[in-house]
């Protein structure tokens, strides 16, 4: 979507951290639909590794917040 560098570029402009990056491939929409997606399909593969290491990007991120780094909920 972004093409070569685009998602470092916005992470960049957003001063924000980019998770990861994903080739534009049509087996990803191909087996999503067919309810068996890469990760499962082709474990090993590399858009399989790929969701793997922007979870595991996720997973830091989030241990790394404040606890109270959420917003305060009030009821009235």
């Amino acid at each position: 979507i972004f093409g070569s560098g685009g998602g470092e570029k916005v992470a960049a402009d957003y001063s924000t951290q980019l998770l990861g990056s994903m080739p534009l491939d049509r087996s990803i929409r191909e087996r999503g639909d067919s309810g068996m997606p890469s990760v499962v399909a082709e474990p090993e593969s590399d858009i399989a590794l790929r969701y793997g290491a922007v979870a595991r990007q996720v997973i830091e991120q989030l241990a790394a917040l404040d606890d109270n780094s959420g917003p305060e909920i009030v009821f009235d």
